[in-house]
């Protein structure tokens, strides 16, 4: 009997060692420094690569503004894909610079790979080091004083623009006077604008994410304006219900948010990331999505308010009725 379980735990050992190891060989990330030694304030690209099933879909690491607190990012280039033996390249190219001296980390750079099979993966590249190097001084040559300014005349011509601007603003200050004299002579009338109540969060959500669905945006092809609009109307439920700074913040500042506050279960953040990051490769790795991935989007958009929505208390469903009434 003994014998028996010990053959099938290493069995189960075996079988999730093979497992680990396909998908390993399967996906690749890369960051590929151009050179890992520049000056200070030289340039210098890095790029990122990943290697998928052609069945994956890919979530680049977002490009900010450093790759970390020396290395600034001073542009990036499209993500580019190509498909070749059974297996999709995609590449960005990074340009970087650095103003600080030094060997600096690169830390790892995160992939989401989104399988198939709906399972989500998070991949790292490699780090590695680049050395900013200062520009050495040839202490042979003598020390010069820096050269005075040359003093030249100031022209008609040259002080022309600041003539005109004067005389536009003293113009435009003379046409404020005389408007705001006008509107003083003016009677009064006090305009009473009517209160209007605020709506809970739940139901503009759910009024907003019905009209997403009636206007059939991703049935017409624009597949990036439909993920934008549905994150964006969650993002302003999270914002007004939660208190979050959700329309400013990252897919991945929202879930950390969510996780330090605990006011949802895992399996509703799980839930909301994989929405959130769905969308973030429909309109930034350009991806065209499946009529029913759009469909489970809105979907699962519609189950978190659902579940989330906050309910009135009594007394104010019964100055809501009254109201109405």
């Amino acid at each position: 009997m003994m014998k028996s379980l010990k053959l099938k735990y290493l069995l189960i050992l075996f079988a999730l060692a093979f497992q680990s190891a396909v998908f390993a060989q399967d996906v690749q990330v890369k960051a590929i420094p151009d050179t890992t030694n520049i000056r200070i304030g030289e340039q210098t690209s890095v790029m990122l690569e990943a290697i998928v099933p052609i069945t994956a879909k890919v979530q680049f690491p977002l490009a900010t503004d450093s790759l970390m607190w020396a290395v600034e990012i001073l542009g990036h280039s499209p993500i580019d894909s190509t498909v070749k033996n059974g297996v999709k390249t995609y590449q960005q190219s990074l340009t970087v610079s650095s103003f600080d001296s030094g060997f600096h980390a690169i830390p790892p750079q995160p992939f989401v790979i989104l399988n198939n099979d709906g399972t989500v993966d998070s991949v790292f590249s490699d780090a590695f080091l680049l050395g900013v190097h200062t520009v050495a001084i040839d202490t042979a040559q003598a020390i010069k004083d820096i050269k005075e300014p040359i003093q030249a005349p100031v022209t008609f011509a040259e002080m022309l623009p600041y003539i005109s601007i004067g005389l536009a603003v003293i113009l435009l200050g003379l046409l404020g006077y005389f408007y705001w004299k006008k509107q003083q002579s003016k009677p009064k009338v006090e305009k009473k604008e009517p209160v209007k109540p605020r709506e809970p969060a739940h139901i503009i959500a759910i009024r907003e994410l019905n009209q997403l669905k009636s206007d059939e945006v991703w049935q017409k092809g624009q597949y990036k304006e439909y993920h934008s609009r549905l994150t964006e109307i969650l993002r302003r439920y999270i914002e007004y219900r939660y208190e979050i700074p959700a329309l400013e913040q990252t897919t991945d500042e929202i879930i950390r948010s969510f996780d330090y506050t605990g006011s949802l279960d895992k399996e509703t953040i799980e839930k909301l990331a994989q929405t959130f990051r769905f969308a973030d490769l429909v309109k930034f790795a350009k991806m065209h999505p499946l009529p029913e991935e759009n469909e489970r989007s809105l979907k699962q958009a519609f189950n978190f308010i659902e579940n989330t929505k906050l309910e009135a208390k009594p007394e104010e469903k019964d100055t809501t009725q009254t109201t109405a009434s």
